[in-house]
Formats: structure tokens, C-alpha cells, sequence
């Protein structure tokens, strides 16, 4: 994950961008898990989301690999980044680095 974030630093995508990407990602499969808990199939996902069906399958392949908890608090930790980023003049790349660790780790 910290090799595509340096390739995308590299090919001047901003830092805040990636963050925002990443942010996406993790509440869509959120509403992914949220989905599942109520029993609710690809296609119902995909017209919520309104997303295509073959995203929405990806997602739900995706989310299975994370629980509802460890998506939330993944969620936490974009806000955090983001709220970090935006209020000082700490190193972003690394605190976005930082960030994608401490996903991985718990």
C-alpha cells in the first residue's frame, strides 16, 4: 500500500486526494457491511449506492475480508488524517503513510 501511495505521489496525485480516495473506499464498504446486515443483495447494493452491479460485487468480495468494527474505525482514522492535514504543517506524505500502517495493524 505504501509503494502505491509513493507511485501515486510520484505522478503528482496530492496527498489530500489520495486521503479522499481512500476515505470513499472505506465508506463505501461500510455501507457494504451495513448492507449485508440487513440482508440486502448485489443489486438492491448497487441502486442504493448507485453503483454498478459488478462494483458492488467487487465491494462485497471486498468486504468480507473486514468487519463492521474494523471498517469504522479505519473511517476514524481517515477523519483523524484528514482533520491532521488540514490543521498543521506536520510531514503529510508521512502522516498519510502513518495512516495506512496503523489500518493494516489492527
Amino acid at each position: 500500500a505504501i509503494e502505491l501511495l509513493n507511485e501515486l505521489v510520484y505522478k503528482g496525485e496530492s496527498l489530500m486526494h489520495i486521503l479522499a480516495m481512500i476515505e470513499r473506499q472505506f465508506k463505501l464498504l461500510f455501507s457494504v457491511k451495513l448492507a449485508q446486515a440487513e440482508n440486502k443483495n448485489k443489486e438492491q447494493l448497487a441502486k442504493e449506492l448507485k453503483l454498478p452491479v459488478f462494483i458492488c460485487e467487487k465491494l462485497l468480495a471486498q468486504g468480507r475480508k473486514f468487519g463492521a468494527k474494523q471498517v469504522k474505525k479505519c473511517l476514524e482514522l481517515c477523519a483523524g488524517t484528514e482533520k491532521l492535514l488540514k490543521s498543521t504543517t506536520i510531514d503529510k506524505k508521512l502522516e498519510l503513510e502513518l495512516m495506512i500502517i496503523k489500518t493494516v495493524i489492527d
